[in-house]
């Protein structure tokens, strides 16, 4: 095809058609004649074309700022249902409970979840995360503005740090040890609060540089036992005078364990594996 812009017409060879301007928009636009001098009228101001529409220029939208981190707020009263829910229905020592509860490491907020409150280097609240204690229900949620990076942690200020992926395996770690006669003060209990989420271990190792032995008890599924493989990769790498080592059980978690010992449930897999052994990384 070509166009000729002295006379205001076209011609297209492959097909024979040609004309003038307006038979080039009735042949392309497939537009009639009344339409196709309506559509060049349209187009056209005074001596010259209206210029075609321009594309938006595209604004930078600022990223939004990052939610203010702020505590639920506290149920009034006593935390009946968070301590009756973490003590019969996880099997978690009353005593360990009320200490963790004095130390501001748990509350009940006033939608009656038990609230897991992780602290800084400094003491500071930068963490929550919440856990329902209905029986009937799955729910778990961090607070918004939560610092990742730091978890859940009951600070013994030792050497020993045990890893889990939630607040409740570690608390059960914590039973377990004084079920067995041990000493709960001579080790730390930390969870990650989220298969994946290492970064809590590397920012309280950094932060405790006293610390030389990492126990890790993630769940017992393909999650956990790949979550223990990469830290034990990266601290190998990164933190090579750190001895490591991790759980070995057969129940699906370390809560479900402790409840099994207490009676409150059988522990699924082969009977005769159903014991918690520390083994080198």
């Amino acid at each position: 095809m070509r166009i000729y812009p002295e006379t205001n017409s076209f011609n297209r060879f492959s097909t024979g058609v040609g004309g003038s301007n307006i038979d080039f928009v009735m042949h392309f636009g497939g537009l009639n004649e009344k339409q196709a001098i309506k559509s060049l009228k349209d187009k056209y101001v005074g001596d010259r074309f209206a210029p075609l529409p321009q594309p938006a220029k595209k604004v930078d939208t600022p990223a939004p700022k990052p939610k203010p981190f702020v505590l639920p707020e506290k149920t009034s009263g006593r935390f009946t249902r968070a301590f009756a829910y973490l003590t019969k229905t996880r099997c978690l020592d009353r005593e360990i409970v009320q200490q963790c509860m004095k130390d501001g490491l748990i509350y009940e907020d006033k939608m009656h979840n038990a609230v897991f409150v992780g602290k800084d280097s400094e003491g500071q609240p930068v963490y929550a995360t919440r856990h329902t204690t209905l029986t009937n229900s799955s729910f778990k949620r961090d607070v918004a503005g939560s610092r990742q990076d730091v978890g859940f942690m009951v600070d013994n200020h030792s050497s020993r740090l045990y890893v889990t992926e939630a607040p409740i395996d570690a608390l059960s770690i914590m039973c377990l040890h004084k079920r067995q006669g041990k000493d709960i003060y001579a080790a730390s209990y930390m969870a990650t609060c989220g298969t994946g989420k290492d970064a809590t271990l590397y920012y309280h190792l950094k932060a405790n540089p006293n610390m030389n032995e990492v126990i890790l008890a993630n769940d017992n599924d393909d999650a956990g036992r790949k979550a223990n493989q990469k830290i034990c990769a990266h601290l190998r790498q990164e933190f090579p005078q750190i001895k490591i080592g991790y759980i070995r059980q057969g129940a699906k978690d370390i809560n479900e364990y402790l409840c099994e010992k207490a009676g409150k449930q059988k522990c699924a897999g082969n009977p005769e594996k159903q014991i918690v052994q520390e083994v080198d990384c």
